[in-house]
C-alpha cells in the first residue's frame, strides 16, 4: 500500500472501491490462525503509522472481524442515528434491541443469524471514547459519501441484499423511510434516487410492488422529549430535502406525522393535570396543542386517501384523537361551569379582559377597536369579521396570505399584542355570537334593544354606551357591509367594498359570510374552504385595506366549526313553525320551548339551564349542546330515528368543541405612515 503510494486521505476510497480490503482478507485468510493474528497485529500497527484515529477505527473494525458486517451501510444508519442524538457508545445494544430498525434486524434475521457481529462493530468503532466515534462519523458524512454518491445505494442495497428471503422487502420499505427522514448525510446534497436503489436492490424485478412509506411512528419514538430541539431539525431538514418535491405528499405526510407524534406527547402530559387547569392554562393548551393536534390528525387522514395508494395512517392519529377527546370532554365541563367557566365570566363582565376572564365576542370592539379610536395617530379602522373562521383557518390565512414573512401586508401595533384568543357564546352560532360582537354585549342584553337583530344598528348602541360616538363617526348605513353572495351578486357586492373602503369615516365594519356557501358546495376540508374564500372574495380587498395610510384593522370571527361525521335523526319532538313547537333544530344545536327532551339525540351533550347563566335570552327554556362529532337533522320520507346515528360527514357550528368555541383575534396597522 505505501509503495504504491497510498495517502492517509484514500485509504477507505482503496479499500472499499478499488477491492483492497478483499484482497488484504484474502491474504488473511490464507494462512493459519497463528500466522493470521500476526499478520494483523503488524498490519494496524503499519496503519497507525499513517492513518488519524476515525480512519484507523473503521479499517480495524473491518479487518478484525471474522465475519464482519457490512461496514459501510452500518456506518451510515449510525450516521443517521447520530444525527438526531439518539447513537452513544453506551446505546448501541440499545438501538438494536429497541428501536424499529433494531426490532426489524431481528425479525428478518432471526432464522439462525446473530447480531452480535453489529453489537461488536459498534464496540471497535467506538472504542470506548465517544470522540474517536464521532471522528469516524463526520469523516464518513464529509468525506466519503459526498465523493462517492453511490455509496448511498450501494450500502443499504447491500444491507437489504444479505438478508434475503421475504424480509428483504419489508427491510428495503424501512431503510427508504430511514432514507426519506435523514437530517445528517442526504442534507449534504448526496444525488441519491429511491429508484437508483429500488433498481439495485431487486435486480430489475417489478419496483412498483414495493410501496414508497412514510416513517411510522415507532422511528421517532427515540428522540427522548417531545419539544426536543432534534424535532426543529428533522423538520426542517424534511422541508428542504432533495426528494421533497418528487414525493410531496409522502414528505407532507411524514412532516405531519412527526408534529401529530410530538403534539401527542404534549397533550397525553397535560391530560393528567387538567383538573387544576385555570382558563389561561386551558386557553395555552388548547391553542398550542390540541387545536393544531386535532386539524392535523384530520388532515393526515384525508391526504393519506389521495395518494395513490393508501398510506396507513391509523396508529399514530388514532393515539392523537384519543388524545384531542380526553380534552375535548374536559374542556366542554370546564366551560359550562358555575365556577370556572362561561357563566363565570359573565358575572365578571365588569372586570378588564386578560385578568380574572378571558375575552368573550361582546369584548372586541370595548377592548381592542375603542383603543383605536383614542389613539390620535390613527385615522380609520376596519372592524372584520370572517363568518367561522376557526383558529386553525385563521392560522393558514395569516401565514399564507397576510403576514408572509418578507412580504406582510400589515404590521403590528405596539400598545396590544398581535394576537389574542375569544371564548364565543353558547351556542356557537352567527345569531348570538356575531350580534354579541357588534353589540358589545351578551345576547340577553342586546335583544332587548330596538333593531335587536340588527348589526350596524347594534354598533351604534355600543359605541354610544362606551362613549365613542363621535369618535368613530360612525353611519349605520354607510360604514357597515355584509359580503353574502345570498343577498347581491359578486360584481355589486365588490363594488360596495370598494366603495366602503375608500369612503371617509373613522370606523368601518365589514363581514365576510363564507363558510355556508362553500360548505353546500360540498368542500370536506375547512382548510381548502379558507383557501378558495380568501383568494375568490377577501384578499382583494384586504390588500387594498392594506395600502391605506395609518390605518387599524381589527379581524375576529364569530365562531368557529367543527367537524362531525354522524347524524341524530330527530323526531320525537314537535318542529313545525306556530303552536306547540317543541324544538328548534340546529345542526349543532337543540333549541327547547317546553321541558321535553329527545331521547333519540346523541348522550355526549351538555343542557344549558338556566339560560340567563349563560347571557341568552328566555326565548327558549334550554338548549342542548353537543360536545363530540355529532349533528342534529330533521325526519324525512328517508331518514327516521330508528336509523341513527347516520353516517355522514360535513363541517358544522353550535356545539361546545374548542373548534367551535375558541376564535381568533388579530389586531395589525398597515405599514403606511
Amino acid at each position: 500500500m505505501l509503495s504504491a503510494g497510498w495517502e492517509p486521505n484514500q485509504i477507505l476510497d482503496k479499500l472499499w472501491y478499488e477491492g483492497a480490503l478483499q484482497k488484504v482478507r484474502e491474504v488473511l485468510q490464507s494462512v493459519e490462525t497463528e500466522e493470521r493474528r500476526q499478520l494483523e497485529k503488524e498490519f494496524l500497527e503499519l496503519v497507525r503509522t499513517w492513518l488519524d484515529v476515525p480512519r484507523r477505527a473503521i479499517v480495524e473494525a473491518a479487518i478484525l472481524e471474522s465475519n464482519p458486517p457490512p461496514v459501510l451501510p452500518i456506518c451510515l444508519l449510525a450516521s443517521i442515528l447520530e444525527g438526531w442524538g439518539m447513537l452513544t457508545s453506551a446505546r448501541m445494544r440499545e438501538f438494536l434491541e429497541g428501536s424499529e430498525l433494531g426490532d426489524l434486524f431481528v425479525d428478518v434475521l432471526k432464522d439462525g443469524y446473530d447480531l452480535s457481529g453489529l453489537s461488536e462493530w459498534g464496540r471497535r468503532i467506538i472504542k470506548k471514547e465517544d470522540i474517536i466515534f464521532k471522528q469516524a462519523l463526520e469523516y464518513l458524512q464529509h468525506d466519503v459519501f459526498p465523493k462517492h454518491p453511490n455509496a448511498v445505494t450501494e450500502s443499504l442495497a447491500c444491507v437489504v441484499k444479505g438478508v434475503g428471503g421475504k424480509g428483504a422487502e419489508r427491510l428495503l420499505n424501512q431503510l427508504i423511510r430511514v432514507l426519506e427522514a435523514d437530517g445528517g448525510v442526504l442534507a449534504q446534497g448526496l444525488e441519491v434516487t429511491l429508484h437508483a436503489l429500488l433498481d439495485v436492490t431487486v435486480d430489475g424485478e417489478n419496483i412498483d410492488r414495493i410501496p414508497f412509506e412514510p416513517a411510522s411512528c415507532k422511528l421517532i419514538d427515540k428522540l427522548e422529549t417531545s419539544d426536543s430541539p432534534q424535532w426543529a431539525q428533522l423538520l426542517s431538514a424534511i422541508r428542504h430535502h432533495q426528494s421533497r418535491g418528487q414525493y410531496e405528499y409522502h414528505i407532507s405526510l411524514l412532516e405531519d406525522m412527526i408534529t401529530i407524534h410530538r403534539l401527542t406527547d404534549l397533550a397525553e402530559v397535560a391530560i393528567k393535570k387538567l383538573n387544576s387547569f385555570d382558563w389561561k392554562a386551558w386557553i395555552d393548551l388548547l391553542d398550542n396543542v390540541y387545536l393544531p393536534l386535532s386539524n392535523i390528525a384530520f388532515e393526515v387522514e384525508r391526504r393519506s386517501n389521495q395518494l395513490p395508494e393508501k398510506i396507513n395512517v391509523y396508529r399514530i392519529t388514532q393515539r392523537a384523537k384519543e388524545a384531542c377527546d380526553s380534552i375535548r370532554v374536559e374542556w366542554a365541563d370546564f366551560y359550562v361551569d358555575s365556577n370556572r367557566g362561561l357563566p363565570k365570566w359573565l358575572r365578571e363582565r365588569d372586570f378588564a379582559v386578560d385578568t380574572c376572564r378571558p375575552w368573550l365576542n361582546s369584548d372586541v370592539v370595548e377592548f381592542a377597536v375603542q383603543p383605536l379610536l383614542k389613539d390620535s395617530e390613527i385615522k380609520q379602522v376596519f372592524l372584520i369579521v370572517f363568518d367561522g373562521m376557526s383558529v386553525s383557518n385563521w392560522t393558514l390565512l395569516r401565514d399564507r396570505f397576510l403576514m408572509v414573512p418578507g412580504r406582510e401586508l400589515f404590521r403590528t401595533y405596539q400598545a396590544l399584542r398581535p394576537e389574542y384568543r375569544v371564548c364565543s357564546y353558547l351556542p356557537s352560532i352567527t345569531e348570538y355570537c356575531r350580534q354579541a360582537i357588534f353589540a358589545g354585549a351578551p345576547p340577553n342584553v342586546f335583544r332587548s334593544w330596538p333593531y335587536g337583530n340588527s348589526e350596524s344598528n347594534l354598533m351604534k348602541h355600543c359605541l354610544d354606551n362606551l362613549g365613542l360616538s363621535s369618535l368613530s363617526q360612525w353611519d349605520s348605513d354607510k360604514n357597515y357591509l355584509c359580503y353574502n353572495e345570498k343577498d347581491a351578486n359578486v360584481d355589486t357586492l365588490n363594488r360596495k367594498m370598494r366603495d366602503i373602503i375608500d369612503s371617509p369615516g373613522r370606523l368601518k365594519a365589514i363581514v365576510f359570510n363564507l363558510q355556508d356557501r362553500l360548505l353546500q358546495k360540498g368542500m370536506s376540508s375547512l382548510q381548502e374552504i379558507m383557501l378558495a374564500y380568501v383568494k375568490e372574495v377577501a384578499l382583494p380587498h384586504l390588500r387594498r385595506i392594506s395600502g391605506l395610510e395609518k390605518t387599524a384593522v381589527v379581524i375576529t370571527a364569530d365562531h368557529g366549526f367543527t367537524w362531525y361525521d354522524q347524524q341524530y335523526i330527530i323526531d320525537d319532538l314537535k318542529q313545525s313553525s306556530g303552536l306547540g313547537r317543541e324544538v328548534f333544530i340546529h345542526n349543532r344545536c337543540l333549541e327547547y320551548k317546553t321541558s321535553k327532551r329527545t331521547n333519540v339525540g346523541p348522550k355526549d351533550v351538555k343542557c344549558i339551564l338556566p339560560l340567563s347563566d349563560f347571557g341568552l335570552p328566555s326565548t327558549y327554556q334550554s338548549v342542548e349542546i353537543p360536545f363530540d362529532h355529532s349533528s342534529y337533522g330533521w325526519p324525512s320520507t328517508i331518514k327516521k330515528s330508528n336509523g341513527n346515528p347516520y353516517t355522514i360527514q360535513g363541517n358544522d357550528h353550535g356545539g361546545l368543541t374548542p373548534e367551535e368555541t375558541i376564535v381568533p383575534l388579530a389586531i395589525y396597522l398597515t405599514k403606511g405612515v
